[in-house]
């Protein structure tokens, strides 16, 4: 049985409008279309619509279980379809929902360039998520540069102890991950040695 979904990044995503997940960036980019901003005022003001969503998602997920565990035996036969019966039903439906979102045939080429842009970079092994977040958040960072560079000049903000902080631990999830990388090759190679 599925769990309630109970993610820890739904919070920063509604309180501060910073998706924590692939999932929750899809939420962020929902709640720009229908009109609604996230922000502090979620857990102010807009409480209500916040507390809505929470038991629409408790409701949802009790239904998604017990139709799951009613209709299991069906669902397990569409895993041995072969893929050529169901990559044009996915993509007809991408198409559909891409042209119906604003009746605008250009939202259809951004769908060929970024599926295209996609496959590339499933191909080149690039992670993909990041590329999503960047989408969603980048009008928001442009926005605050120009802030912080309007209000403590062009390279004045960057000396600010958060900034510092902030660059200090981006520095370390870069470089930690190379780090450890490398520490099994070296093991390897002293090990050859000795």
């Amino acid at each position: 049985m599925r769990r309630i979904n109970t993610e820890p990044e739904a919070l920063p995503t509604l309180a501060f409008g910073i998706p924590g997940s692939t999932s929750m960036a899809l939420l962020l980019i929902v709640f720009y279309v229908v009109g609604i901003k996230p922000g502090p005022e979620m857990l102010t003001t807009q409480l209500a619509l916040t507390f809505s969503m929470v038991w629409t998602l408790v409701i949802a997920n009790i239904f998604a279980a017990a139709i799951c565990l009613i209709l299991i035996k069906p669902l397990a036969k569409i895993c041995f379809l072969p893929f050529y019966t169901i990559v044009p039903v996915v993509i007809g439906l991408a198409f559909i929902s891409a042209f119906s979102a604003t009746n605008l045939w250009e939202d259809m080429v951004l769908l060929m360039l970024f599926g295209g842009m996609g496959f590339i970079m499933r191909e080149l092994r690039w992670p993909r998520p990041p590329m999503v977040i960047g989408i969603v958040l980048g009008q928001r960072v442009e926005k605050y540069l120009w802030f912080c560079v309007s209000t403590f000049g062009t390279f004045g903000w960057l000396l600010r102890p958060g900034v510092i902080i902030v660059f200090v631990l981006i520095l370390l999830t870069v470089i930690y991950p190379i780090y450890q990388g490398r520490r099994p090759r070296r093991e390897k190679i002293t090990g050859r040695q000795s």
